[in-house]
C-alpha cells in the first residue's frame, strides 16, 4: 500500500510540529542534489585555505607542550569559558576592533561555535513568532540558527532590487529598514531585532560608519536589539578597505541593546573547531545566555589551546595576520582577475572569503530555474559553487565562490568554468 504521506513528510508522526518543521527543511536542501565527481572542488563552503598551515603549524607547537591533566579531562568549571581564555579575547578584540575603550572579559561569553552562540541570544531575546529585519540576501545559517529553536520570523530588507553592480553597501538605508519594518508589523509580526553581518556574506561588503549609526538610530527609536556579526572582522584584507566595528563606535545610541558575535571560524581557519563568542554590555543578557551555555560549552582542551594561542601576541601581530591578509590578497586578485578575463561580471570587495558574482548573462532565461541548471550544469564539471537563491536573493543569476584557496586549485576551478561558460555562449 502507498503510504499516505509525501517523501518528506515520512516519519511526521514521531515528531514534534518544530521537529517536523526542521526535518522537512532538511530534506528541501538535499533533494535534487547534482551528482558530484569524486574530483569536485568544493568553493561553496566559507572556509580559509590559504593561511591554515599557519594555524596547524601553532596547535603543534601548543599541543606538543601540551600537559593534559585529569581535571581538564571534565567538564569545564566555567561553562561559558574560562577566565583565561575571555581575558584573552576580550584584549584580541579590543585590540584588533579598535574598541572605545578596553573591553571588559566579563561582557563576554564563549560558546561552541558562532552560529550557536546566535541561537543561545536568539533564545533569550525573542519569543516563538517575534521577527527580526535582515538586509538580504545573507548567509543562509542565519536563516536556520534564528528560525528553526528560536522559531523567529525572518524579515528581509531586500537590497538588489534590480540585480545590478555596482551593490552599494549604502543601499542599506533607514528608508528601507522603515518599510520592511511597517510592512511587517502591517502583517502582524512583532519585530524585535536587528541583524547585521559586517564584514558581509555573501557580498563581501562592509557597512560605512555612517551606516551603522543610522542603523543603530533606528534600532533605538523602536526598541529593537541589534545583533552584529563580525566573524570576518580580521579578514579585511583590502588595502583600501576600512572597516569599523559596532565596538568602536562612541556614543552608542542604545547600548544595553547592542551586541557583537564573533568565532574562530573563518578568521583562525578552525570552521572544524567551533568556537563562539558574544559580547553585550548587558548583565541580564549575559547572565541569561550564560544559564544556558552548558548546552554547547567549548571543551577544557579547546579552551587552553585558543588561550595560548592568543596570548602569542608576537606571533599574531607580526606572523599570523599580515601574512592571512597577504594570502587573502593574492588568491582574491588572482581569481577576480581571470574572472575579468572570462567577462564575469563580479564585486571587487576587500574583506572576507568570498567573491559575489553575476552569471546572469550565461543564462538563456534569467530564472531560479535556470539558476539551479547552471549550478547543476558547474557541479557535474567539477566545481561548486553557491547559487544566489540560497542566500534569498531576489535576482536570479547571482553566485558566492570562496576565493581563500591556493592558486593551483583556484587555476583549476578557473578552467573548469570557462569551458562551461564557453559551452553556453556557443
Amino acid at each position: 500500500m502507498a503510504s499516505p504521506h509525501r517523501e518528506e513528510d515520512i516519519g511526521l508522526e514521531y515528531l514534534s510540529n518544530r521537529g517536523g518543521k526542521i526535518q522537512c527543511t532538511s530534506h528541501e536542501k538535499t533533494k535534487n542534489k547534482p551528482q558530484a565527481p569524486d574530483d569536485l572542488i568544493d568553493l561553496s563552503v566559507a572556509s580559509n585555505l590559504v593561511a591554515d598551515y599557519l594555524i596547524t603549524e601553532k596547535l603543534q607547537e601548543i599541543t606538543k607542550n601540551l600537559v593534559i591533566e585529569p581535571k581538564m579531562l571534565l567538564y569545564p568549571p566555567d561553562q561559558n569559558g574560562s577566565v583565561a581564555l575571555k581575558t584573552a579575547i576580550a584584549k584580541l578584540l579590543t585590540t584588533y576592533t579598535k574598541a572605545n575603550g578596553s573591553l571588559d572579559p566579563n561582557n563576554i561569553t564563549v560558546l561552541s561555535g558562532c552560529l550557536g552562540t546566535l541561537v543561545a541570544l536568539s533564545m533569550v531575546l525573542f519569543d516563538s513568532g517575534d521577527g527580526v529585519l535582515i538586509p538580504g540576501p545573507c548567509y543562509q545559517g542565519v536563516y536556520d540558527g534564528f528560525s528553526r529553536t528560536p522559531e523567529v520570523k525572518v524579515i528581509y530588507t531586500d537590497l538588489d532590487d534590480k540585480g545590478e553592480i555596482p551593490f552599494d553597501p549604502v543601499e542599506l538605508t533607514v528608508e528601507r529598514l522603515e518599510a520592511s519594518f511597517e510592512e511587517a508589523e502591517k502583517e502582524g509580526v512583532k519585530i524585535r531585532g536587528l541583524f547585521l553581518i559586517n564584514p558581509h556574506n555573501p557580498t563581501g561588503d562592509i557597512y560605512p560608519e555612517s551606516v551603522l549609526r543610522q542603523c543603530l538610530e533606528f534600532a533605538k527609536r523602536h526598541s529593537l536589539h541589534v545583533i552584529v556579526d563580525e566573524i570576518y572582522m580580521l579578514s579585511v584584507f583590502g588595502e583600501d578597505a576600512k572597516f569599523t566595528s559596532v565596538l568602536s563606535l562612541e556614543g552608542l545610541p542604545d547600548p544595553q541593546r547592542t551586541h557583537m558575535v564573533w568565532g574562530f571560524s573563518k578568521d583562525f581557519c578552525m570552521s572544524g573547531l567551533p568556537c563562539g563568542v558574544l559580547h553585550s554590555w548587558n548583565k541580564y543578557i549575559n547572565n541569561a545566555v550564560k544559564a544556558i551555555s552548558f548546552c554547547n560549552a567549548t571543551t577544557n582542551i579547546h579552551q587552553r589551546v585558543l588561550t595560548e594561542m592568543l596570548q602569542d601576541e608576537n606571533w599574531l601581530e607580526q606572523t599570523y595576520i599580515p601574512t592571512n591578509h597577504q594570502l587573502l590578497r593574492e588568491s582574491h586578485r588572482f581569481l577576480t582577475g581571470e574572472l575579468d578575463k572570462l567577462g564575469v561580471p563580479h564585486l571587487k570587495r576587500g574583506a572576507g572569503l568570498f567573491v559575489w558574482v553575476n552569471m546572469q548573462k550565461f543564462l538563456p532565461v534569467v530564472s531560479f530555474d535556470e539558476e539551479f541548471k547552471l549550478f547543476k550544469e558547474l557541479v557535474e564539471n567539477g566545481v561548486r559553487f553557491t547559487p544566489g537563491k540560497v542566500y534569498f536573493c531576489r535576482s536570479p543569476g547571482w553566485f558566492r565562490i570562496i576565493f581563500a584557496a591556493p592558486i593551483v586549485t583556484l587555476k583549476l576551478v578557473i578552467d573548469r568554468l570557462g569551458k562551461v561558460l564557453e559551452k553556453r555562449q556557443r
